[in-house]
């Protein structure tokens, strides 16, 4: 089932969206649409290949456009050069083919580019997440930065999970997941931040080998394992950070999604300078139903973020945020631009991701029934769909 969209790749040439199986590339046409056609077989040619790409794994870097795809046998990046159009199988090549020589590597969660390097975080349920980089991103030349091995880091941070938990620790209490990235510069120097789900926790690095703790676990609102970071986005003043749940409403304090941010003069590297900007679950009148922050989008002004919602089985929400001049700062900020999952509340469950292309904001859908579904919205509050079905495939 062609059913759930990733994020995209996005440059005036070229748009490269993910569904779980293929990618689609979008042809510009008329009148800003775009026609998309197929641009490689399912899974890439390897049955085991069972997700084309996740969030926050399509990226530019050195001409080339990156994928990453989950395997049962170890996770995979592969890449196109942009100038091939990338809409073909034979424009794709392997470039990691088995989680990084650990078959218990089986996702790479997120890639990044950062300081000339181009960074892949991988998924690793027994020892927790390892981080890999490369400056050329060619087969056989990456090192580990994050990983039990590398001995760089005085603090502990730099071994597998960030050294969240020893060999003894059951697994699900370290950080097993990296999710969400950005880049932004303090004091006139670049800076990386990740977010390390299960533990909620942030860590950022300067020279991309040292990394620090910028936050405490799961925001400083308890211990619980089961809190994610789900995006992270920056403006020219604030980073914002998606944070939930996953659907587990005993956690203290919280009982839902929320966003956090911080003020990027300030440093952004301890808890006391991270605030919280909505009420956990962003809908008091339904009792802060919702559990999961999919994606953070910054578009015309505001800031977006996708939703789904369980307990009254509303389909996929979209809410948004006044973000110029600092203004998002409370939950009375928000308004819902859309409920309903686009009025298929039972199809569209979920609205996994946002991202902007070509004077359009994005949102694509989970759609178990009749297939992924892609929407756009030139002003953020008016919406029309831009592909159904899963492409013809749902």
């Amino acid at each position: 089932m062609k059913n759930a969209f990733t994020k995209a790749f996005r440059n005036p040439a070229i748009l490269v969206l993910g569904l779980v199986g293929f990618l689609v590339v979008g042809v510009a046409t008329a009148a800003d649409l775009y026609s998309f056609e197929r641009a490689n077989d399912d899974g890439f040619g390897d049955a085991q290949n069972d997700i084309a790409v996740t969030d926050h794994d399509v990226v530019k870097f050195n001409n080339y456009v990156y994928v990453s795809v989950e395997n049962t046998n170890g996770a995979q990046i592969l890449r196109c050069k942009i100038s091939t159009g990338c809409d073909a199988q034979a424009d794709w090549a392997a470039v990691v083919d088995d989680g990084f020589g650990d078959g218990v590597n089986f996702s790479i969660s997120m890639l990044a580019v950062f300081n000339d390097y181009i960074y892949a975080a991988t998924q690793h349920s027994a020892d927790g997440a390892e981080i890999w980089r490369s400056d050329t991103g060619n087969a056989d030349d990456w090192e580990k930065v994050v990983h039990d091995d590398v001995d760089a880091n005085g603090a502990g941070f730099d071994e597998s999970g960030f050294g969240l938990g020893t060999c003894c620790v059951p697994p699900e209490e370290k950080a097993q997941l990296i999710e969400g990235d950005v880049v932004v510069s303090v004091g006139g120097e670049d800076r990386l931040f990740v977010g390390a789900s299960n533990v909620g926790r942030l860590f950022y690095t300067d020279n991309g080998t040292t990394w620090k703790s910028a936050t405490d676990d799961s925001f400083g609102m308890g211990d619980e394992d089961g809190v994610n970071i789900r995006d992270i986005e920056a403006s020219d003043d604030y980073i914002y950070v998606a944070l939930d749940t996953n659907g587990d409403f005993d956690f203290p304090a919280s009982e839902g999604a929320q966003v956090w941010r911080c003020e990027i003069n300030t440093g952004c590297d301890v808890q006391a300078e991270w605030s919280r900007i909505t009420d956990p679950g962003l809908d008091p009148a339904l009792g802060g139903t919702y559990d999961q922050l999919y994606d953070l989008e910054l578009f015309g002004g505001y800031l977006y973020a996708a939703t789904d919602e369980e307990v009254f089985n509303k389909g996929g929400q979209i809410w948004r945020c006044f973000e110029t001049g600092g203004q998002c700062t409370d939950q009375s900020k928000w308004s819902r631009v859309v409920s309903n999952g686009f009025g298929n509340q039972d199809g569209n469950s979920d609205v996994l991701s946002l991202f902007s292309f070509a004077d359009f904001l994005y949102a694509t859908t989970d759609n178990g029934d009749d297939g992924a579904e892609l929407w756009r919205s030139r002003n953020g509050s008016t919406w029309s769909a831009a592909a159904t079905g899963g492409f013809g495939e749902g």
